[in-house]
């Protein structure tokens, strides 16, 4: 059986009652085969006139009880039919679902599906269940009717490809839609509003309605447009930025080999292509990229995005690990360039180069705070590099130094108790 489509979903839930199916029933089952409910109907009614004249007071006599069975029988064969045509009822709306789909009609064009700020949350929220992306982007731009919006998703053809699969997963049929194309780079607009302008008859929209959109085009596989959106939305609402770089982040590397993993894809989002100022970047969306970096413990990474934060210990300072890799680096790339001669870095080398502050957009961006700073640590323990984490534990500012020292023995407190608990629990 095929997946429910979001049209499906939502009229199912606004079906009715089983208590009221029979006031229907009857026009439904007419619309589907009338020929035999009129045919039922008229023998009903003669049926039941008869019936009817034969108990009549002073009509009755016991000679007439010999006609009156044969149409008693012939009332309970006419009923079972119509008992069976209310069983069938649910039958008939799935037949019409089924034409629905054949003919794709759906039900959210209707103007009174989304009349208020709630509805337009329930159907973004039912549209990530379902995988209607289009439906959702649809209902969003006809519900907030922002012409920018509406603009962007016509120049970015994500209404142009509603006929098409849903599923279709970043990099593979959706070239159309990649951040690296023209035409779709030029559909955000380069001077976003600080506020989204609404019309008469719009929702306004919210953090919720942002997050939701951006939630279910991260569901469908659609990364381009939760950049394009989040990029657009950011000047007003920052939580959905931090949002996107947290999609970014959670989003696995493709099958490709020299493709970058989920965090590298939103540092270089973070620092490449911000469209907020410096000082309103919150410190969270670098928090996240480093949380990437400690899921697949990447401790040069998690160096290189405290680095590009703001004033920082670590700027500067290179650890002895990191002169050696260095310096191993510097002969691997003086023996190839002897005997290959002069010869221009592959696409994947200058891909994998990492992003230092001087390359990025952000002049001032903010410092790390003691979450990125214990993020950074547990990382390195991670990765077994003990003696580098106690270097920049050291080289950490006193009250940011104090705070990790202190969690680390607390976690090791309770730690010691569960321990010594679980040992007296066993005698």
């Amino acid at each position: 059986m095929p997946p429910l489509t979001l049209e499906q979903v939502l009229a199912r839930s606004m079906r009715l009652p089983r208590q009221r199916t029979q006031r229907y029933v009857s026009k439904l089952y007419h619309g589907s085969n009338s020929t035999a409910v009129d045919a039922h109907a008229q023998r009903a009614t003669r049926a039941g006139a008869l019936a009817s004249g034969l108990t009549e007071p002073g009509l009755f006599h016991p000679s007439h009880s010999d006609v009156a069975a044969p149409h008693r029988r012939g009332m309970k064969e006419l009923a079972a039919p119509a008992r069976q045509e209310k069983l069938n009822f649910f039958d008939l709306m799935e037949r019409e679902d089924a034409l629905r789909r054949a003919g794709r009609l759906s039900i959210h064009r209707s103007d009174h599906l989304v009349r208020n700020s709630t509805d337009l949350t329930t159907f973004l929220n039912a549209a990530a269940r379902t995988g209607g992306w289009q439906d959702g982007l649809r209902a969003f731009a006809e519900a907030t009717a922002l012409p920018a919006f509406q603009a962007l998703l016509h120049e970015s053809t994500a209404i142009a490809s509603a006929s098409g699969d849903s599923s279709t997963q970043w990099g593979s049929s959706n070239d159309r839609a990649s951040p690296t194309d023209d035409t779709t780079a030029a559909a955000v607009p380069s001077h976003s509003p600080s506020a989204p302008s609404v019309s008469l008859s719009g929702v306004n929209p919210n953090a919720a309605h942002i997050v939701a959109l951006l939630n279910m085009c991260a569901t469908a596989g659609q990364y381009p447009l939760v950049e394009k959106i989040g990029a657009f939305f950011a000047p007003a609402f920052p939580d959905a930025f931090a949002r996107v770089v947290e999609l970014l982040a959670a989003r696995a590397a493709d099958t490709d080999a020299a493709a970058a993993p989920g965090w590298r894809a939103a540092f270089v989002y973070l620092t490449q292509r911000c469209p907020l100022p410096a000082a309103e970047v919150p410190v969270e969306a670098f928090n996240v990229c480093l949380r990437g970096c400690e899921e697949v413990k990447d401790w040069r990474g998690a160096l290189e995005v405290v680095r590009s934060m703001g004033p920082n210990p670590m700027q500067g300072w290179t650890s002895a690990e990191e002169e050696k890799d260095a310096t191993q680096g510097e002969h691997t790339a003086s023996s190839s360039s002897a005997t290959a001669g002069t010869e221009s870095p592959s696409p994947h080398e200058e891909a994998a180069a990492p992003v230092t502050p001087a390359q990025t957009s952000l002049s001032t961006p903010p410092p790390p705070n003691v979450v990125s700073y214990a993020t950074l640590i547990a990382t390195l323990e991670q990765a077994g590099k003990d003696q580098l984490a106690s270097e920049v534990l050291n080289r950490l500012p006193a009250v940011e130094k104090e705070e990790i020292t202190a969690s680390y023995a607390a976690l090791i407190f309770v730690w010691s108790n569960q321990v010594l608990h679980k040992h007296r629990r066993r005698f």
